[in-house]
């Protein structure tokens, strides 16, 4: 294809490996990268032309090609010139100029765990390079050779000071993660990612995942996960006559393209936790869109979730990024034994799409009802003896909310994406005898019989190639957060963050890697991607202010 006469050029293609080229008359033509195009990600290329015998001047054409059949590499300088192309320059300066560090753009949504790098550099092509036959390779060539790509993280989290646990104590703890991922053919992906954390909490985590492509008439997620933590500290009682906990689960989800109008969406999770008395848990779901008229979409789904107290510590997030092993330990209040909260969810509604493939929007507007057996409560700040970054959970009672909600997200600019949600939900609690000392440790945490919650939470991410900088900011606000202080026997109106911003530097810490800096600051305990119970957040009072901070090795 050509460009437009100020240089500009778009591609519409389906999901696939190409080579992107530029070429232009007079010019030496040096840019060719191999790029992965994925479902719903825009990726841009500035494209800078040599003028033959000049200086540079900027040129934006583009073409694509069938991978294999483009890529090759000479067997010796002696040979390079006559395999390539004719305006393919060959001397020292063109080499150069084809392998100097360009930006390094993100070719997924921030907080994507395998992103495709740029195009590595080969020796091979160097004028002066002597080729001999292969024996070896770098760890670069071997890992893309096998069409592998993933990233090696070194963090550190830790508490910002004058948030619950500012005791002087130093909590600060190293986190060494590393995930790596590559294509099943044509048709998905594979990925696993391992984390471990060591100190007065040893913990480790590790996770297993096949997604199909969404081109598939079945879109399926299949995973396991598995999780441990260790209290090696002893100098207090933390956790009683339990020294540690793990948990495991598997998954299977399957999206079902079942006509043009109709997809169905089912799937299991199966979760063992050894610190519950209870046996495993089981949680199924399923639902189904259908197409009512163009852009317009019915919406059906209903789901049982069973999850222990605890188990944001322990299962991946909903949403993508590093996944940190578990970082807190916790006990009953007052030595109960600790049960899993049941959540009963069923909602129906409408989706409106509207504006261009480019920058479409989605209005929505659901129904919903939710019915929670032992609702659990997470208590940070009381006085627990031993490690301070400990916190507390009970049982807070059965709760009904009966709702609507609406939002609206999508495209805000070809850098930009965002989405708003509006809830307002009726509830109905019923308290047992047993949830008074939970009362008398966190007054507010302990609801009217019936309440009304608004709620409102707003997401944006946003990827800028030209500064080579990934932000996603998450903001929740309720009438129902519980409360500490004076107002602490009654809940109010507050809010709760979590910002992540990756930036990447130009330096390749090996060939065709990328590195990045990662900083995140949050105080909102759950993952706010996760739609469960609605009143898991709001019954989690004086949660810490946690900091995270290191690099991310992409490769």
């Amino acid at each position: 294809m050509k460009s437009d006469s100020t240089g500009r050029y778009a591609l519409e293609l389906p999901p696939g490996e190409y080579i992107l080229r530029a070429a232009r008359d007079g010019y030496v033509s040096t840019f060719h990268e191999p790029v992965r195009m994925q479902t719903s990600v825009e990726l841009e290329r500035n494209i800078t032309l040599v003028r033959q015998g000049a200086t540079t001047r900027p040129v934006m054409l583009a073409g694509v090609g069938d991978l294999t059949s483009l890529i090759q590499f000479p067997a010796s300088t002696s040979t390079a010139a006559a395999g390539k192309d004719a305006d393919h320059a060959h001397d020292e300066a063109a080499w150069r100029l084809r392998y100097l560090p360009r930006t390094a753009l993100r070719d997924v949504a921030p907080g994507a765990d395998v992103v495709t790098g740029d195009t590595a550099i080969d020796p091979r092509e160097h004028p002066g390079y002597s080729y001999a036959a292969p024996g070896g390779s770098n760890g670069s060539s071997l890992f893309a050779s096998a069409g592998l790509q993933g990233q090696v993280n070194y963090l550190t989290t830790n508490l910002l000071p004058g948030s619950s646990f500012n005791t002087g104590t130093d909590l600060a703890r190293g986190v060494a993660s590393a995930s790596v991922g590559a294509p099943v053919s044509d048709v998905g992906d594979w990925i696993v990612k391992g984390a471990f954390n060591a100190g007065g909490l040893t913990s480790w985590a590790l996770h297993g995942e096949y997604r199909s492509r969404e081109n598939q008439t079945h879109v399926l997620t299949l995973g396991m996960s598995h999780s441990a933590q260790v209290v090696t500290d002893r100098s207090g009682t933390l956790t009683g006559p339990v020294q540690s906990r793990s948990v495991g689960g598997i998954y299977g989800y399957d999206r079902w393209h079942a006509s043009r109008l109709l997809e169905l969406n089912y799937g299991l999770r199966f979760d063992r936790y050894d610190y519950l008395t209870t046996g495993p848990l089981l949680s199924p779901r399923a639902g189904l869109r259908l197409q009512v008229a163009p852009g317009t979409y019915a919406v059906v789904s209903g789901s049982y979730d069973r999850v222990a107290p605890g188990a944001g510590e322990f299962l991946p997030p909903a949403a993508t990024g590093p996944w940190l092993p578990p970082q807190r330990t916790f006990s009953s209040l007052g030595g109960a034994p600790l049960s899993a909260e049941s959540i009963e969810t069923y909602q129906v509604g409408l989706d409106q799409q509207f504006g261009s493939a480019d920058h479409q929007r989605t209005v929505s507007v659901r129904r919903f009802r939710q019915s929670i057996d032992d609702q659990v409560a997470t208590l940070f700040g009381v006085e627990v003896e031993g490690d301070v970054d400990h916190y507390l959970v009970a049982t807070a009672g059965d709760v009904q909310i009966d709702g609507w909600s609406v939002g609206i997200g999508g495209a805000l600019s070809p850098y930009v994406r965002g989405q708003v949600n509006y809830s307002l939900g009726q509830a109905s609690w019923t308290h047992e005898p047993a949830s008074a000392a939970l009362g008398r440790a966190a007054g507010s945490t302990m609801r009217d019989n019936r309440e009304s919650i608004h709620d409102l939470t707003t997401a944006i991410t946003g990827s800028f190639p030209s500064t080579a900088t990934a932000v996603s900011f998450v903001y929740r606000m309720s009438s129902a957060f519980s409360q500490t202080g004076a107002v602490s026997r009654l809940p109010g109106f507050d809010g709760r963050f979590d910002v992540e911003v990756h930036q990447a530097l130009p330096y390749q810490p090996i060939r065709g890697g990328k590195l990045e800096v990662l900083f995140a600051v949050r105080n909102l305990f759950y993952d706010a991607h996760d739609t469960r119970s609605l009143y898991d957040e709001l019954l989690t009072v004086k949660p810490p202010m946690r900091l995270v901070g290191g690099i991310q090795i992409r490769f």
